[in-house]
């Protein structure tokens, strides 16, 4: 009997010795996490787990630890590790949902997560709630709204809650009732990342870039990985005018020269451009490379130097041109901006427009030139060329059209820049604000905004509302576009376009968004110009594509978008009888002449 109580003791002997073995590694744990030295924390419990394997006390305090840092492939071998001695345990489980959620498995971590919801036992389990949370957010923000909400009743004091609370209010939108949870939470714990990087995320949408920059470098101060946060630094500092401090966190955020080369520009390290990017072969570094080598030049000003630099520029298009550049204009402007007199970039530049686009944009062009064309003969006679072309003097006194009297449709672009973009917003959609105003399409006039925008309160005179979204996928800049209806702001279709970062962004993303809004969107459309006597229409086709016998529907204005004909409201029908050029001569079909609604500026569109 004695040797059974003797026994017993040294069981509990030993269960508390190894209590107090445990309580002391994860004291000594949480002084190195309080003390930001995570390695020294995780070495520790590794060293500790490799003695012991069955603990499974230090398991959630390791793998945390792994997520923070973003080590995920170690944590996935601790949690198979755990599975070994508690392979259906809820920790391992719980920890394997967030693992797989991290990872980007969200379907496998909700089979987790049903298995786990199964058992009474984890719905008392904090750790799990939190987790849990973060799942729901990736599919449907509101029911992950809901549940917080509700665990928080239970447990009103739990910070890591009330952060995840505030996380999806912030995406919700919901900014006030966010920072009233991030308040609390700051009451709860403040020696905590996530309250001071999240704190970070609200006063940058509410524009307070000097309170988002006082949060997010107390963030970064911890050793745990969040590249958000470097981007938000970023973006305020650039929004801010703080270039210098701005470029401190380039690195951190991408490996694109070309947002480095813009805040040096902006900055105005013209020095440092041209000895960091002298050689280089980016278009838009060789942009920055140039423009600082014009501001360093004392005599810049002088028309002599301006000459040169523009010789020099228009030069450049020869081996841009062999090298099959898809932008020509962009550097023909160069010469021109230099030197107005260049006739001979105003030449290529009027030819390149031909050829690229239309001879209405290149006698558009021209036009700005008309005082220096009657200086040069070659421009002169294309000038001519192109005024009687434009004008189908002969078409248009035949169709009695007055050319000058026809508006331009105006169309609303709205710019946006997804999160996932890991250059600066700034950048990016500065390059993309530059594909739009080298938009030339004739009769259409765009309106540029980067600004977030209510579409519904728009101006109504718009004939068309398009939303430009760009976001990074790998190595590509993609842009998704999308075409508004004026009339309810319904969606009525999208397209996409990629272009390599490696490559001549600007160029690319102008070639193809114009390329695209030609044939895609505007594939089918024309615009009426006038009639002629009661039964023929004279109207400008976007890209060239109807032809002599083509039938064609006319639309209201209002009915103008991209869904099929079918849902259109027609209101007449005809067939084209005559082109010449850009415009076409339309008879109207026999029940519909003597009509008075075919009015100048309407749509009409290629039929089936």
């Amino acid at each position: 009997m004695n040797k059974v109580i003797w026994l017993a003791l040294l069981g509990v002997y030993i269960s508390l010795s190894s209590f107090s073995f445990a309580q002391d590694v994860l004291l000594a744990v949480s002084n190195d996490i309080v003390k930001l030295r995570y390695n020294d924390a995780i070495v520790k419990l590794e060293d500790t787990i490799s003695k012991n394997p069955s603990a499974l006390i230090y398991y959630p305090h390791l793998i945390d630890l792994l997520f923070r840092v973003g080590n995920l492939d170690l944590a996935r071998k601790y949690i198979d590790v755990m599975s070994k001695y508690s392979p259906r345990g809820d920790v391992t489980l719980i920890y394997r949902m967030e693992y797989l959620r991290r990872v980007g498995n969200v379907d496998e971590a909700f089979d987790v997560a049903k298995e786990l919801l199964s058992r009474s036992s984890v719905l008392t389990n904090q750790d799990f709630l939190v987790f849990y949370s973060r799942l729901l957010a990736e599919r449907n923000l509101a029911s992950a709204k809901i549940s917080l909400y509700k665990y928080l009743q239970v447990f009103p004091n739990n910070y890591k809650l009330n952060l995840e609370l505030a996380r999806v209010l912030i995406k919700l939108g919901e900014l006030n009732r966010a920072k009233e949870k991030l308040d609390y939470s700051l009451t709860l714990n403040r020696f905590n990342k996530d309250v001071y990087s999240l704190y970070g995320e609200y006063f940058f949408l509410v524009r307070d870039y000097d309170k988002a920059i006082s949060n997010l470098l107390k963030a970064v101060i911890f050793p745990e990985v969040n590249t958000r946060e470097y981007y938000l630094l970023l973006e305020c500092y650039y929004r801010l005018g703080r270039y210098s401090d701005a470029l401190k966190w380039v690195d951190f955020v991408t490996k694109d020269e070309k947002v480095r080369a813009n805040l040096m520009f902006l900055d105005k390290q013209y020095e440092n451009i041209l000895k960091r990017y002298r050689n280089s072969k980016n278009d838009i570094i060789r942009l920055f490379v140039e423009e600082s080598s014009i501001l360093l030049d004392s005599d810049f000003r002088s028309k002599d130097t301006r000459v040169k630099l523009s010789d020099v520029r228009y030069n450049d298009t020869f081996r841009l041109r062999k090298g099959g550049s898809l932008y020509l204009d962009f550097y023909y402007r160069r010469a021109i901006r230099l030197n107005p007199e260049n006739y001979r970039a105003w030449y290529d530049l009027a030819n390149y427009y031909i050829f690229s686009y239309s001879r209405y944009v290149a006698f558009s062009e021209l036009n700005v030139a008309r005082n220096v064309i009657n200086n040069y003969e070659k421009l002169r006679d294309l000038y001519s060329s192109l005024a009687g072309y434009v004008s189908n003097v002969s078409k248009l006194r035949q169709w009695d059209i007055d050319l000058g009297r026809v508006g331009k449709e105006r169309i609303f672009v709205n710019l946006m820049a997804a999160d996932s973009v890991v250059s600066t917003n700034s950048f990016i959609l500065q390059a993309h604000r530059w594909a739009w105003e080298y938009m030339k399409i004739p009769y259409f006039d765009f309106t540029i905004n980067d600004k977030k925008v209510n579409l519904s309160m728009l101006d109504r005179s718009y004939s068309l509302v398009l939303t430009s979204r760009v976001s990074q996928v790998g190595n590509y800049l993609r842009a998704d576009i999308s075409v508004i209806s004026p009339v309810d702001y319904s969606e009525l279709g999208t397209f996409s376009i990629s272009v390599d970062l490696a490559e001549e962004v600007v160029p690319q993303l102008s070639y193809l968004i114009g390329y695209y809004l030609k044939s895609a969107v505007f594939g089918i459309y024309g615009k009426v110009l006038g009639s002629e006597d009661n039964d023929k229409v004279v109207g400008i086709v976007m890209n060239g594509n109807l032809n002599i016998g083509d039938k064609v529907v006319f639309t209201d204005s209002s009915e103008y978008s991209r869904i099929p004909i079918k849902r259109y409201r027609i209101v007449a029908e005809g067939t084209v009888i005559d082109k010449d050029g850009e415009y076409v001569l339309m008879r109207l079909d026999a029940n519909y002449r003597y009509l008075t609604k075919i009015f100048s500026g309407s749509i009409f569109l290629k039929g089936t």
